[in-house]
């Protein structure tokens, strides 16, 4: 029963650590842990983007959609195309 309610524990403080260090709620003031490998964020669902500060380990674009925030690689070819399009959009 005791190594039981230790296996519940640690399984819950490790998801309790995994849901904190998401990019859940970047914004430019903040720098991203690592780069979300998704294939592509369909342009449709991404909200607004911003970029990471210049003193942050890795260069990101952060897309806000509804659900999450994703931290992209600004270097790949849909990122600069989606960046471009949400530019046109804001002006």
């Amino acid at each position: 029963m005791r190594s039981g309610s230790a296996l519940l524990l640690v399984l819950l403080l490790g998801s309790l650590q995994l849901s904190s260090s998401a990019p859940h709620g970047t914004s430019v003031a903040d720098c991203c842990p690592k780069l979300t490998t998704v294939k592509k964020i369909p342009l449709k669902m991404v909200v607004s983007y911003t970029e990471t500060r210049s003193d942050c380990a890795l260069k990101a674009i952060v897309f806000t959609t509804k659900l999450r925030n994703f931290c992209v690689d600004p270097d790949i070819e849909w990122v600069k195309s989606h960046v471009a399009v949400l530019k046109k959009r804001s002006q």
